[in-house]
């Protein structure tokens, strides 16, 4: 299953304590492909920081992918899932306080909502993080019901 969605984030004033456009989370189908117009804003979650990091924006044409949930499922955690985000980037001293518009096309590729997604392991004595046959209705069912440590 592919689809497309424009993610079109409109220039505006900022206002106190908004500096979120797109909440943090982590796309649930097996990669996502981000072509975006050259804005900053985009960050990613550094686990082992615990901090934010920003995308730097890449050159007109370049495109970014992301894995979601499904792939880090069915390679058993060997692939994470990106925990993402879009925010409003801090405007330099002196800088008009707008939020420029930021505008990106992004393209989903998940299974079908029946498809059943099972964990595959690379040895006999690699631990199964995920339990077997998610499928149905998987989209809307907690991602951490699913796994198993």
């Amino acid at each position: 299953m592919v689809k497309y969605r424009l993610c079109d984030y409109p220039a505006h004033a900022p206002f106190p304590g908004a500096t979120i456009r797109c909440s943090p989370h982590v796309d649930y189908g097996s990669a996502t492909l981000i072509f975006e117009d050259g804005e900053p804003g985009l960050q990613v979650w550094r686990a082992e920081s615990e901090t934010w990091q920003p995308v730097p924006p890449g050159a007109r044409g370049d495109a970014l992918l992301l894995f979601g949930w499904c792939t880090c499922v069915r390679s058993n955690g060997r692939v994470n899932a990106l925990k993402h985000r879009v925010v409003v980037e801090e405007q330099p001293p002196g800088a008009t306080p707008v939020a420029p518009r930021r505008v990106s096309l992004v393209l989903f590729a998940a299974p079908p909502p029946d498809a059943r997604i099972d964990p595959v392991v690379a040895s006999a004595d690699e631990e199964v993080l995920f339990r077997n046959g998610v499928a149905g209705n998987w989209r809307t069912q907690s991602m951490r019901a699913h796994l198993l440590v």
